[in-house]
């Protein structure tokens, strides 16, 4: 009984692709792909989403959270429906930090 779940949940980590299996001879290799690359891939073709990562000067860090707050000012003037006239809600996150130790 458990060889058979244990089966049936590698079938389905194969299906959604966070599972690879090459065959060499007689060994059997299984591959986990990462799962946190394959759900931000999906993501970010379902959503239209995007992430970078770029280096600065300090001094330009001022400049960039106001170019940032100026951006999502921008959004909601531009596009904000008026009250009662909005199909369908969003929300915009636009996150910025350090990535240096």
């Amino acid at each position: 009984m458990a060889i058979r779940r244990v089966l049936e949940l590698v079938s389905t980590l194969i299906k959604l692709g966070l599972k690879k299996i090459r065959y060499l001879g007689m060994l059997t290799i299984f591959e986990y792909i990462d799962p946190a690359k394959y759900l931000t891939d999906a993501l970010e073709a379902k959503k239209g989403e995007k992430s970078l990562s770029f280096n600065i000067k300090k001094k330009d860090l001022p400049k960039i959270k106001e170019y940032i707050r100026e951006f999502s000012d921008q959004m909601v003037q531009n596009y904000e429906a008026k009250s009662g006239e909005g199909e369908e809600t969003y929300h915009l996150n636009v996150q910025f930090f350090s990535l240096t130790k």
